[in-house]
């Protein structure tokens, strides 16, 4: 019964950071309008790095050469998932960015059985295959073509399960918080390092919105976010997070209706019901088996 119980603790933790994740879809978007999206990157992550770094002295007793090595190979994943993703969408559509994204739903079942021997039950395939349907009624409008920017956010997505692959891995042997610290200060300094790169303007002229901007995502979508990852997602199983994941999208476009009053289309709408639709038949079918896929 606790094992059941903190499955499904860890699962409803999961859904609150993934709709953390979409609410700040909207507010991000304002603000890389006048900030580098890497260079806003870089200030997030610093941003949050320097709320974490305290608690590191806490944990210094389990602070291992093998955890720092997780920290460190999770942060590398990390960037480039936020890299890739604001490079492509230089040249991909923020709809098409959303669904092709979000095809990491299907690497993660097949990576969890590759690197970690976990057979997803039949309940969590299906959710898996009504995620991909909703997210193509939420995300996906033109046409089907397939280049440069696609590939990059193709590769994304294979780095979002990658992470997730990694999270389920790591966290169970090292402390969270370790993990947590570790991974976003790694991708606070390869966004900076990038912005060096690229020759971009690193100063920035602060007000009540990238400030805004800033706490939202440095410390609700990032600190709080990633830990609650971190410390919950070895309680519920790959496939059955990336499923409860797919709830950033749909939260993504109630929050740009409520805040930005973007318009919902019907699809929109058939597209989130059917995600709903596809939680809940993993959630239940875990239910029903009582056993932890």
């Amino acid at each position: 019964m606790n094992r059941r119980l903190l499955e499904y603790s860890a699962d409803i933790s999961l859904l609150f950071i993934s709709i953390i994740w979409g609410s700040t879809f909207i507010i991000v978007k304002e603000a890389v309008n006048k900030i580098d999206p890497v260079v806003f990157l870089s200030y997030r992550f610093f941003f949050a790095s320097l709320l974490l770094f305290p608690f590191l002295f806490l944990r210094k007793n389990k602070i291992s050469l093998s955890s720092v090595y997780a920290g460190l190979v999770m942060g590398f994943v990390m960037f480039l998932v936020f890299y890739l993703q604001t490079v492509g969408l230089m040249y991909v559509s923020a709809s098409k960015t959303g669904f092709l994204t979000g095809l990491y739903i299907v690497f993660v079942p097949l990576f969890s059985f590759l690197f970690l021997k976990k057979k997803p039950y039949p309940t969590s395939i299906i959710g898996v295959i009504l995620s991909i349907i909703g997210l193509y009624f939420i995300s996906f409008k033109g046409k089907v073509n397939f280049g440069k920017g696609e590939f990059l956010i193709l590769l994304n997505a294979i780095g979002i399960a990658i992470h997730i692959i990694l999270t389920d891995f790591y966290s169970r042997k090292y402390d969270a918080m370790i993990l947590t610290v570790i991974q976003i200060t790694v991708t606070a300094l390869l966004s900076t390092f990038v912005s060096f790169a690229t020759n971009k303007n690193i100063y920035i002229q602060l007000n009540n919105e990238t400030i805004f901007a800033f706490i939202l995502t440095g410390f609700f979508a990032t600190v709080l976010a990633f830990f609650i990852q971190t410390a919950m997602q070895k309680y519920t199983t790959p496939t059955k997070a990336a499923i409860l994941f797919t709830l950033e999208p749909v939260s993504a476009a109630f929050f740009g209706y409520f805040i930005g009053k973007e318009i919902l289309t019907f699809n929109q709408y058939v597209g989130a019901l059917i995600i709903i639709l596809a939680m809940l038949t993993s959630e239940i079918g875990s239910a029903i088996i009582g056993v932890k896929k």
